[in-house]
C-alpha cells in the first residue's frame, strides 16, 4: 500500500542525530517558529530541531510550500543563486532559438579571477553552454557563472536590436531587457530579477550570478524551494544535477589546443537513495546552505536549509527534515485513502485550514 511505501522509505533514511539545545526551562519550545499550510504543528509532532535558522519543504509536483521555519525571512543564499543562473540561461536559449551545444562562450579575465568555488576556467578558454552549465552546477564554479552571464548578456543586447525583439522579451520576462547602455553582466543580472518577479519570487533579489557575499543578493527558503521546483522541470537541469561527475574539453583562445576539465558534484546527498539533485552554497555571511531534491515513487519534495551551523550539519539536517515530512505525509494517506498524492495534499490542506 502507499502507507507501507512511506514507512519503508522513512526507515531507509539516515537517522537524525542532531542534539536539541536546552534552555533554563528545559527543552526549547520551537513550535511558534514554524509555519505550515495550516495549524498542523498544533495538532501533530513538531518539526525536529535543526541548526538552520530558516528552512522549507516544498511539494515539487505543485510548487506549494508544505512546511517551513522562518521560510519567508530574507537571507543571503550563497551559491543557491546559481539555480537562477542556470534556469535563466535555458530561458534565454529558448528566446534566442539557440542550441546549447553549438553556442560557446569565452572566459574573461573577470571570470578567471573571481575566486571562491571554481570550475578552473582560465582566461580565454571557450566552452559550450552545455558544458558551462555543468561547471556551474557541479563544482559550483563562480567562473562558470560569470562566463554564462557575460555571454548571455551580450546576446541580450544583440537580440534587442532585432525587429520584434522587445515584444518577445516582454512575453518571456514581462519586461524589455534590451538596454544598450548596460554592460553584459549587468544586463544578465537585470534579467535574473525580471524573471524572478515573473515567477512570483517576491522576496528575492539578485546582485550577481554566483552568490558571493552581497547584502543585496538575497532570497528566502520558500522562494528557493519554488525556484528549484520550476528549474527541475527543465530536462537539462534534471539531467545535470543528478550527475556525480562530468568531464569535457574546452578550447584555449584562438589556438586549437584543447583543455581537459573534470568536475565533481558538491552535493553529497546524491549518494543517498531518493536524492536526485540540486545545489549547495556556502559563504561566511550566508552560512552553509543546501537545496535538495528528493524523488521516490510517488513522492517528490524540495527541501531547503539556509544558514546551517556547519558544512557537515546540512548533510544531516535535510534527511532529518525529510523523515519528519514523510511521517506527516503518512497521515495524508491514512486520512484520504489511495488517491494521488497531490490530490490528498490539497484535501488535507483545506481540512487543516478549517480547524
Amino acid at each position: 500500500t502507499n502507507l507501507e511505501t512511506f514507512l519503508r522509505i522513512a526507515a531507509s533514511l539516515p537517522k537524525c542525530d542532531i542534539s536539541r539545545p536546552k534552555t533554563e526551562h528545559g527543552s526549547r519550545n520551537i513550535n511558534n517558529q514554524y509555519s505550515s499550510t495550516g495549524n498542523l504543528h498544533a495538532v501533530y509532532e513538531a518539526p525536529p530541531f535543526v541548526t538552520a535558522p530558516s528552512w522549507s519543504i516544498v511539494d515539487a509536483n505543485s510548487g506549494d510550500l508544505l512546511w517551513g521555519k522562518f521560510s519567508h525571512e530574507q537571507r543571503e543564499i550563497a551559491s543557491l543563486t546559481k539555480i537562477m543562473t542556470a534556469y535563466l540561461s535555458l530561458q534565454l536559449l529558448k528566446l534566442f532559438k539557440a542550441d546549447m551545444h553549438s553556442v560557446d562562450f569565452t572566459a574573461s579575465k573577470r571570470a578567471a579571477t573571481i575566486g571562491g568555488t571554481s570550475a578552473v576556467l582560465k582566461e580565454g578558454v571557450r566552452l559550450s553552454v552545455y558544458d558551462l552549465l555543468h561547471g556551474l552546477l557541479l563544482p559550483s564554479g563562480n567562473d562558470a557563472a560569470i562566463t554564462l552571464a557575460e555571454g548571455f548578456g551580450k546576446m541580450i543586447r544583440e537580440f534587442g536590436r532585432q525587429k520584434g525583439a522587445k515584444k518577445k522579451m516582454r512575453e518571456t520576462f514581462s519586461a524589455d531587457l534590451s538596454h544598450r547602455s548596460m554592460e553584459p553582466l549587468t544586463a544578465f543580472i537585470n534579467a535574473m530579477n525580471k524573471i524572478a518577479k515573473k515567477m512570483g519570487l517576491l522576496h528575492t533579489t539578485f546582485s550577481n550570478p554566483h552568490g558571493l557575499s552581497d547584502k543585496a543578493n538575497k532570497s528566502t527558503a520558500a522562494d528557493i524551494g519554488k525556484l528549484a521546483t520550476l528549474a527541475k522541470r527543465e530536462p537539462i537541469i534534471r539531467e545535470i544535477i543528478k550527475k556525480q561527475k562530468y568531464a569535457c574539453k574546452g578550447q584555449q583562445g584562438d589556438l586549437k589546443d584543447t583543455v581537459d576539465f573534470s568536475w565533481i558534484n558538491t552535493n553529497r546527498l546524491l549518494k543517498e537513495e531518493g536524492f536526485d539533485g540540486f545545489k549547495t552554497g556556502t559563504t561566511f555571511n550566508a552560512g552553509a546552505c543546501l537545496t535538495a531534491s528528493y524523488c521516490r515513487e510517488s513522492i517528490s519534495l524540495i527541501i531547503t536549509v539556509l544558514g546551517c551551523k556547519s558544512l557537515e550539519y546540512r548533510w544531516k539536517e535535510v534527511p532529518c527534515l525529510l523523515r519528519w515530512a514523510l511521517r506527516k505525509l503518512e497521515l495524508v494517506f491514512e486520512r484520504h485513502g489511495s488517491e494521488k498524492l497531490t490530490k490528498k495534499l490539497a484535501l488535507y490542506c483545506r481540512d487543516v485550514q478549517k480547524r
